[in-house]
């Protein structure tokens, strides 16, 4: 019995058997990842002020908008040079505002709570820079909705009102949508798993009032609503993914 070898060099073994090898397709692929993000909001605070009626003086808190994101996407690859991307985050946006009411010797205190949550789609360029890393670069939009809720008022006698992202009623939810421009690269840790860093510009300037409304049926104010804060979205959002590819 004669048995016989044939060395065969190892980059035409790699390139014959590269067919057999590779997990994911470079078209069609599609990839689910979880997100984080970080945007720094602004906001501008008009109290302390002097307020007409039972409550005479009102003078919120200065702690700041949080855009600190968390949530879920997937990306679909139909060509090897275009992506398109889809997230739902929801966690995008946590504002908690304090507020003081005062009528003589009499006060009332509270917390309020702005939470938001946001779904973003975007269509993207893909351009390999090495064989593990690629750039992209596209344009979308990110859908925000965003809740308000007054919290319990401690304190007796000092106030019916409460804050409102409504004028001239009690708002409680409203939505917004901000077009993007999106950059970003994304390291292949190995075949089936990426690890991206991109950047989200928001051209377009975006930005709620908030007021003080009196929902006190029959009182002398029912229904003032005076603007006490402005609070604009961030110009730019810096995210995160890892992804999982099939």
């Amino acid at each position: 019995i004669a048995a016989a070898f044939e060395d065969l060099p190892a980059k035409l073994f790699e390139e014959e058997a590269k067919p057999y090898l590779v997990l994911v397709p470079e078209e069609q692929a599609i990839g689910l990842y979880l997100a984080f993000g970080f945007g720094k909001g602004s906001f501008q605070n008009f109290t302390p002020r002097i307020l007409p009626g039972p409550s005479t003086f009102v003078t919120l808190g200065d702690n700041a908008p949080h855009f600190v994101t968390a949530g879920i996407g997937v990306r679909y690859f139909p060509k090897r040079w275009f992506l398109v991307d889809l997230a739902w985050l929801p966690a995008a946006l946590k504002w908690d505002i304090s507020s003081d009411f005062t009528s003589g010797a009499t006060e009332a205190k509270n917390t309020h709570f702005m939470t938001g949550e946001s779904f973003t789609l975007s269509a993207n360029l893909v351009q390999p820079l090495a064989t593990s890393l690629r750039a992209f670069a596209g344009l979308g939009g990110a859908l925000y909705s965003v809740g308000f809720e007054n919290g319990t008022q401690s304190g007796l006698g000092a106030s019916d009102r409460e804050l409102s992202t409504k004028q001239g009623g009690r708002g409680a939810k409203f939505s917004t949508l901000r077009p993007f421009l999106r950059l970003g690269t994304e390291w292949k840790l190995q075949s089936r798993i990426g690890w991206a860093v991109f950047g989200d510009l928001f051209p377009f300037q975006s930005k709620r009032t908030i007021y003080v409304h009196d929902p006190a049926p029959g009182s002398s104010t029912e229904g003032l609503s005076e603007p006490v804060l402005e609070m604009k979205f961030p110009t730019v959002i810096f995210n995160t993914t890892l992804s999982l590819y099939f």
